[in-house]
């Protein structure tokens, strides 16, 4: 979708304003003789003037939304989109999608129904070709999981919560996030648990009244699915065994963590912090 971002009027504003400053941040003299230095940076203050008198239109309209590029951060780099867009020149503008994400939800049982009303965004999912996912109703991009028997992406190894009182985020999850985050998977270094509430976005109450959508377990059975960075390879340990997946977030404050179960439908549970669960790793989002 493309549109463009008020929070981006104000970065190009900051850049017309920078650029008529000095390195020290003092507003610059004028002075008789005008240096070539000088020439071209009034040359270029005049072209953000011109882009912004151009854009201006479109800001009046435009639905608000920094993050122009869809990088999951507002940067300059969406300030020079904005500039780009607003002088003809043909680059992609996004916002994420605002609103509450489709139960996924199709069949009708009669009028008013979920599946009758199919209220909500619908879910949308982007395989990355890295071993991710990205969520593009939420911004948040997922680790991807497989059927190796001990890799760090195996869907059937469990992990602890916590090594107990105090019950703080130390269990063997911690070494399960931190080796995605050493290892940089995917390019990236800031691999976390989800909490709940982002949790249950994954989730299509059309399949068997609550399963991962098809994104997260693709591969038939995922028996021989050993390569997440390939688009017929993602697996959701469901059935047997049947841990959960373990939250970030906590249950009673202390001893217990909140968990999905998957087992042909969904449940939301707790379990003690030192018990065994999976867990799937998540990054960025709004």
């Amino acid at each position: 979708m493309e549109t463009i971002s008020l929070s981006g009027v104000a970065a190009v504003v900051a850049t017309v304003s920078f650029t008529t400053t000095s390195r020290t941040g003092k507003p610059q003299k004028a002075h008789r003789r005008c240096s070539a230095t000088t020439f071209f940076r009034s040359l270029y203050v005049a072209y953000a003037a011109l882009a912004l008198a151009l854009a201006l239109p479109h800001f009046a309209t435009a639905q608000e939304c920094g993050d122009v590029d869809a990088s999951g951060t507002v940067t300059a780099t969406d300030s020079l989109f904005v500039l780009k867009k607003a002088v003809g020149i043909d680059v992609p503008l996004q916002c994420l999608p605002s609103g509450l994400i489709s139960t996924g939800q199709t069949s009708s049982f009669g009028a008013g129904s979920d599946g009758d009303i199919q209220s909500g965004i619908p879910a949308s999912y982007t395989d990355n070709g890295d071993g991710t996912i990205t969520d593009n109703n939420t911004g948040l991009m997922w680790q991807k999981q497989d059927d190796s028997p001990g890799g760090i992406h195996s869907r059937e190894r469990v992990w602890s919560w916590s090594s107990g009182d105090p019950w703080s985020l130390d269990g063997s999850v911690k070494f399960f996030l931190d080796t995605l985050n050493t290892q940089k998977f995917a390019g990236y270094d800031d691999w976390r648990l989800p909490n709940i509430t982002e949790l249950l976005t994954l989730t299509d109450y059309e399949a068997n009244v609550g399963s991962p959508p098809r994104a997260f377990h693709r591969h038939p059975n995922c028996i021989g699915c050993l390569d997440v960075t390939l688009a017929s390879c993602s697996c959701t340990q469901i059935a047997p065994g049947n841990e959960g997946y373990w939250s970030s977030t906590t249950a009673n404050l202390t001893a217990s963590a909140v968990l999905l179960r998957y087992s042909g439908n969904i449940s939301m549970d707790w379990a003690k912090k030192d018990n065994l669960k999976h867990a799937r790793a998540v990054r960025g989002g709004l």
